[in-house]
């Protein structure tokens, strides 16, 4: 069973359209929005309903979506008129996997209060314990927005200050769920397995609100629980290519890739003339400060290799398999021009 798992996109959900390769079931564990006006609601299930490729396509609400906690009469209106996609609150939905095997799912959006927002109960209090007894002792995959205390739960600088739930760590130790989905702590995005239970935390957003987290693409097999993440190495022959295309695009990937001449190599024969390559990537501004991809795992924190790759080092390779440079900008966090920049954005066209 194929899984991609996302969540908190805070109305940036456009952005991640490339990275969803479709499969059997998508997830997404909430905050969907900035602060859940219809206007955004009504955006993001536009978009998680046209996206192509998946059988089942699932979410939750989060902290920041107002509007499924205190406008519910019209996001009932709203979701009817989407019907490829389910939405849970506190409810579960079953599926099935090939002629016989069914996988329940079940979705809560509540969390330990916190500064005031949606879906917040009183902290180890006995309506939050409610809410995580309603989880059914069969669940299979769990999305809750908030994490599990002490599982990637933990923001930069204050790795030893958990922010999870303790009431939904002792819930899960009595029950049996294979996949638990969450959100809400960005810095927390990450993979641990402990026990029999995968966790994932896949906010895609980091804690400046910018993209620079993917989402996390599975195959699970249900009846051994065995995961395996899915992933391409792009330094390698491109099996996974079996047309032309028109547009090819790398989001914060390239910095893991030493050798740019062999990549645009590559692309340069999946492409045509006019063809368009976009690269989204960590400024190398950021990259001399020390900044890299880390994971949490239970060994502790692991780096991620990064190469350097200078602003030349792009345009050149490209040049070499015949591509020209149409258009150069950078996004800085905040907007704030008086920091160093975090996104380099280069646009290429096939000549």
């Amino acid at each position: 069973m194929r899984i991609t798992l996302i969540s908190d996109t805070h109305n940036k959900h456009k952005q991640i359209t490339g990275d969803l390769p479709g499969g059997d079931l998508l997830v997404h564990s909430g905050d969907i929005s900035s602060m859940g006006y219809e206007h955004e609601i009504r955006e993001f299930c536009k978009w998680f309903n046209g996206i192509e490729g998946y059988t089942h396509k699932v979410f939750i609400a989060g902290n920041h979506d107002w509007g499924f906690q205190d406008n519910t009469e019209v996001v009932k209106e709203i979701l009817k008129f989407y019907s490829g996609i389910t939405y849970l609150q506190d409810s579960e939905l079953v599926i099935k996997v090939g002629d016989e095997r069914e996988v329940k799912i079940y979705g809560s959006p509540w969390q330990p209060w916190f500064h005031d927002w949606a879906f917040n109960l009183q902290k180890n209090g006995i309506a939050l314990s409610g809410k995580w007894e309603g989880i059914p002792d069969d669940t299979d995959i769990l999305l809750t927005h908030g994490p599990a205390f002490g599982i990637l739960d933990t923001v930069d600088g204050r790795r030893y200050d958990n922010l999870g739930c303790e009431l939904l760590v002792e819930r899960l130790e009595r029950l049996n769920v294979k996949i638990h989905n969450v959100g809400h702590i960005h810095t927390g995005y990450g993979y641990v397995r402990k026990g029999d239970t995968h966790h994932f935390n896949s906010a895609v957003l980091d804690e400046r609100y910018n993209y620079a987290q993917r989402p996390m693409t599975i195959d699970w097999n249900p009846d051994t629980n065995e995961v395996n993440f899915i992933e391409d190495d792009i330094a390698k022959d491109w099996a996974f290519v079996n047309q032309t295309y028109e547009l090819v695009t790398f989001s914060l990937m390239l910095e893991h890739i030493e050798d740019l001449n062999a990549v645009f190599q590559k692309v340069a024969q999946v492409t045509t003339v006019g063809s368009l390559v976009y690269i989204g990537e960590l400024h190398p501004f950021k990259q001399y400060a020390g900044s890299k991809a880390r994971f949490e795992t239970e060994s502790g924190t692991q780096v991620v290799t990064c190469f350097n790759h200078h602003v030349t080092d792009f345009i050149q390779a490209a040049n070499n398999s015949g591509f020209q440079l149409i258009h150069l900008d950078e996004q800085f966090d905040d907007a704030d021009r008086s920091q160093l920049p975090r996104i380099l954005n280069l646009v290429f066209e096939k000549l």
